[in-house]
């Protein structure tokens, strides 16, 4: 058995060595008196089915897992604070709280002079990777009015904040020791976790074959020494804004036949198989933003943020987007009922799946139009 506790959730899972069940058994055993064959003279088969109901009640969900012959696992969530409870049990109604503060809780927090300094929701990061201290210190001051900074002091510390903070720009010395300009540029390229962000190289060495070397390693711009205060501001800034145009052009895509596509950038590879994940377990209600990070290899923030630059999407809005998307096809080609529709997709609570439905499309999921032959 094993209990966790986050600051919204108790899970509680508990799993056996037994004889386990087939897939047919699985898909009833929450049905009322339905009972696994051979088990028919122990209990009444109404167990599982109000246990379901009452978790239900207080939305939380229930979730079994199980294989022939190698056991069974039951998964429980339950919500742990006033805002995740049903409306009914409230005596004092609280605001929800906004998706603002909810990314904000996700940011991890940035070391600004050994000090831990929390970044605000939406605000745009800059990592300055050099190791000349009064030449950061300068950069840092041109930038800071506009933008939160973090700083490095060489390659391989520029590298670990990185991946730790996924910054929206990296600026780097090319010239520092450990590891240089051109290496960290071709090492963040080249990982999965921070290959969608822009790379800005700073050098004295002006010639072409210099330009060429960090241009080779997938840096997106090059300033040479000393530069302008101004131009310096203007490319940062057209860095950053240009991840708009990433947004359109994964917003062109119909991401429901992502996963069929083939792909050859490593961003599109990377959405390709988090949607993929999604598609697997769309069914299964407890499918959760840490399971999708623990599937892809990243922290819950670190997935969070590289979302956001890619599509502009928390990890949440995505899920429900392929959901919603997924149970409108079905009501068009007129599938099932729209219960069965929204159990199919993991939605469990049948009037929160009504709600976000609606709220999405426009439209009851009882009043979509089927899709005439």
């Amino acid at each position: 058995m094993n209990v966790n506790v986050t600051d919204r959730y108790l899970s509680v899972e508990i799993s056996d060595t037994g004889n386990g069940m087939h897939k047919k058994e699985i898909d009833r055993i929450f049905d009322r008196f339905y009972r696994v064959e051979g088990t028919e003279a122990k209990g009444s088969g109404i167990g599982l089915a109000l246990t379901k109901e009452l978790v239900g009640m207080h939305n939380g969900q229930i979730n079994v897992h199980s294989e022939k012959g190698r056991g069974t696992t039951f998964k429980v969530r339950l919500p742990v604070t006033l805002q995740d409870l049903p409306d009914a049990i409230h005596l004092n109604k609280e605001p929800l709280p906004t998706p603002e503060a909810e990314a904000a809780e996700l940011l991890p927090e940035a070391k600004e002079n050994g000090a831990a300094i929390p970044l605000q929701a939406h605000e745009e990061v800059v990592l300055l990777v050099e190791d000349n201290h009064d030449l950061q210190g300068f950069i840092a001051e041109i930038l800071a009015p506009h933008y939160k900074i973090l700083t490095a002091n060489d390659g391989v510390q520029g590298e670990r904040m990185a991946f730790e903070h996924i910054p929206d720009l990296v600026i780097s010395d090319v010239m520092m020791p450990k590891k240089d300009g051109y290496e960290l540029c071709s090492a963040l390229k080249n990982n999965t976790k921070t290959s969608h962000i822009p790379i800005m190289l700073l050098t004295a060495k002006a010639g072409q074959s210099n330009k060429m070397a960090g241009l080779t390693q997938g840096a997106d711009a090059y300033l040479t020494k000393p530069f302008d205060a101004d131009e310096l501001l203007l490319r940062t800034k057209n860095l950053i804004a240009a991840r708009k145009k990433i947004w359109e052009h994964f917003k062109s895509l119909d991401l429901s036949a992502l996963p069929d596509l083939n792909l050859s950038s490593v961003d599109d590879k990377f959405l390709q198989k988090v949607i993929k994940i999604i598609h697997d377990n769309i069914d299964n209600e407890l499918l959760s933003v840490e399971d999708i990070a623990s599937k892809v290899g990243f922290s819950r923030a670190q997935l969070h943020r590289k979302l956001k630059a890619l599509i502009n999407k928390s990890t949440g809005q995505l899920v429900n987007d392929i959901r919603l998307n997924r149970a409108k096809a079905m009501l068009t080609k007129k599938v099932g009922s729209v219960s069965e529709v929204a159990y199919s997709v993991g939605y469990t609570n049948l009037s929160y799946f009504t709600k976000s439905f609606k709220e999405k499309f426009g439209v009851l999921p009882s009043k979509v139009e089927t899709q005439k032959a």
